[in-house]
């Protein structure tokens, strides 16, 4: 990867990272709100990628909550798929820097590249919600509740990369990271 796109790369990681953990801040059921807005965000940015999204809503408790969900618009109504996800929400009181806009930054770049139609296998991309205390372990995490929603549609997951605080201090170390996954998925020659 050339300098310049290094670089392009890296200011889109930072611009995501900051508007979760610092526009929005900690992102938990605590502050409804910031779960909406995250949801927004991230709606938002698979949308101005192409993407065809769609939000998997659910009740915890008395609010309403949101997996966001996209896919290359070609493979929309896909029922096989490979999935690639991370979570969006925090632990309380926290920011979530790394735990985890950093996964979803990586997330949402990756999006962003793949939505060729020239994908040789569909790719879901899910944001997930309530993995974080004091959902975590519950039926109410995200992951949970899109996996209950696969198999009751017969869905089959292909496989799956979760990306979870991926933080680390240089860029290039971020780009391997993207390459080790197209070439988990088999998608390595999509980005050509």
């Amino acid at each position: 990867m050339a300098d310049r796109e290094l670089e392009t790369l890296r200011n889109a990681l930072r611009e995501h990272v900051n508007a979760l953990a610092v526009d929005i801040g900690p992102r938990t059921p605590l502050d409804p709100n910031s779960l909406v807005r995250a949801a927004d965000y991230i709606h938002s940015v698979f949308e101005d990628a192409g993407l065809s999204v769609r939000e998997q809503d659910y009740q915890y408790y008395d609010q309403r909550v949101t997996n966001v969900l996209a896919t290359v618009p070609a493979t929309t109504d896909a029922s096989s798929y490979y999935v690639v996800g991370a979570h969006y929400d925090t632990i309380p009181g926290t920011p979530g820097a790394d735990d985890n806009a950093s996964a979803v930054a990586v997330m949402l770049e990756l999006a962003g590249r793949l939505r060729q139609p020239s994908l040789k296998a569909p790719v879901l991309f899910a944001a997930f919600t309530l993995e974080e205390p004091p959902a975590h372990w519950t039926r109410h995490q995200g992951s949970r509740v899109f996996v209950r929603s696969c198999q009751s549609k017969g869905d089959r997951v292909l496989g799956a990369i979760i990306l979870e605080m991926v933080s680390i201090p240089h860029a290039a170390s971020i780009i391997r990271f993207f390459l080790a996954g197209l070439v988990i998925l088999g998608l390595e020659d999509s980005l050509a």
